[in-house]
């Protein structure tokens, strides 16, 4: 009976019977048309935490174990399947009856038994909330439709390597704020008794890491005791579906494939370092179709949720006054709710330091408003000027110790319009006197006195006008 040796308490075992080098249905088949076989049967009996089924979806055998060998055919059955019912040793046996003339009732004339060891490998996950563990992945979800994990495009290394912003996922070491990575156990074997060694295989989508901190790569093939239970961290490397599985050995008994997950990577884009009261579009696809989608962010307000083309989902958020950690939260799964941390940015501006024309200080109050509106006009000059110099005083403040102000860029679109009018002479309105009427001046030349570090402050110069023109000014 080919079949023998560990399988897992969770599965369900093939054991083939075998008679004379076939299997026994098609040896049986045969044998009924002999006459010299009347009477022959074959006994299937087991020991130990077992139950026997005709096939894999657990349809019974016969009640007897018992398959009668005659004419007019056979059912008997080429392969059993085994289920062990609890952890430990077991047995089956195939007995072949048949008449002798010592026995004319029929005695044993062949038998084989096949030993088994019942053991429990177990390779387990839980479900996240807000990417902090929540419950217990179960037993029938880890390989459809499985675990949900995010593609590892963040930046919460941000500015710990080198200089340069990096998604998570290319970062050259251990990240300390790493929250995107989903937890996976070994647990230890059972019974603790068979020991052995773990061997681990990853698909080419996801990594796997020893630490939270994205620290000690697991590379395919290594190798844990089996005795101790082992956590690991799963980073999504790049988008699709892939599948994390577990052989177990113990040098003279050996399982393949003795447990296995699988491991969902959904994508998800959009900027990370935004000034506050911004309106910004995140973008995500390869959840789970019909349980899948974004909810409301934390630190700001939903504007807008549109599905795309590519099956890309958009919304677009309208982020508070920072400096805050927000959030753009995304349901991968039911049980599956992971946060995009984004830097939402303290942004205020006012007076320069230096003697200049003064600039009304504020922040804005309209949240998500992309345009400055009419009321916003700040008004720094009037009168007949031959030239003028502006600059206005623009200080970032990020979350946690200037997270997000690094790497974000600070610069004006400086407008400037001539209201220059006519005075009222009889039934005449005002009339436009200068053809600099409706124009405006962007971007014009700027110095900044300080570097692109957190918890700085800009000073922006204006370009120089001359001309005897009435002008006003506003951001």
């Amino acid at each position: 009976m080919p079949g023998g040796g560990a399988f897992n308490d969770d599965d369900l075992k093939p054991v083939s019977l075998m008679v004379d080098g076939s299997g026994a249905g098609s040896w049986a088949d045969n044998a009924a048309d002999r006459a010299h076989f009347q009477n022959v049967k074959l006994q299937i009996s087991y020991e130990g935490p077992l139950s026997l089924w005709l096939t894999e979806n657990k349809a019974p055998l016969r009640e007897d174990l018992s398959y009668a060998v005659g004419s007019g055919g056979s059912d008997v059955p080429d392969t059993i399947y085994v289920e062990g019912t609890d952890l430990g040793e077991g047995s089956i046996t195939l007995d072949l009856y048949a008449a002798t003339d010592a026995s004319p009732g029929g005695e044993v004339v062949a038998s084989a038994t096949l030993e088994l060891s019942i053991i429990h490998v177990d390779l387990q996950t839980c479900m996240i909330m807000h990417n902090a563990q929540f419950e217990w992945l179960p037993e029938e979800q880890e390989e459809s439709p499985g675990a949900y994990v995010p593609l590892n495009n963040d930046a919460d290394a941000y500015d710990h390597y080198d200089g340069q912003s990096h998604d998570d996922r290319d970062a050259p070491g251990a990240i300390p704020d790493e929250d995107d990575l989903l937890p996976i156990w070994l647990r230890e074997i059972q019974p603790w008794t068979a020991g052995g060694t773990y061997t681990l295989h990853v698909t080419g989508n996801v990594r796997v890491w020893a630490n939270a901190d994205r620290s000690g790569l697991k590379e395919e093939g290594s190798t844990f005791d089996a005795t101790v239970e082992t956590q690991l961290y799963v980073e999504g490397y790049s988008s699709g579906a892939g599948t994390i599985s577990v052989d177990w050995s113990n040098g003279t008994q050996q399982l393949a494939n003795a447990d296995a997950l699988t491991v969902n990577v959904f994508d998800w884009i959009g900027p990370l370092n935004v000034p506050d009261y911004s309106k910004y579009d995140y973008l995500a696809r390869g959840g789970e179709p019909g349980a899948s989608g974004w909810l409301d962010p934390g630190g700001g307000i939903t504007d807008s949720i549109t599905q795309l083309p590519e099956e890309w989902e958009q919304i677009t958020i309208k982020w508070n006054g920072g400096p805050q950690v927000g959030k753009a939260v995304y349901q991968a799964s039911q049980g599956y709710i992971w946060d995009l941390n984004v830097n939402v940015v303290q942004v205020t501006v006012g007076n320069p330091d230096l003697p200049a024309q003064p600039f009304a200080p504020g922040t804005p109050f309209d949240a998500g408003t992309r345009t400055v509106r009419q009321t916003d006009r700040k008004a720094i000059a009037s009168g007949t000027v031959t030239g003028l110099s502006w600059q206005a005083k623009v200080t970032l403040n990020g979350p946690e110790q200037g997270r997000g102000v690094k790497f974000m860029r600070v610069g004006f679109v400086q407008n400037a319009d001539d209201t220059r009018l006519t005075g009222t002479y009889g039934d005449q309105g005002p009339v436009l006197t200068s053809d600099l009427q409706g124009q405006s001046f962007l971007d014009c030349s700027e110095q900044s006195t300080a570097p692109p570090y957190f918890d700085c402050v800009y000073q922006v110069w204006s370009c120089f006008l001359n001309g005897g023109k009435r002008l006003r000014f506003f951001q």
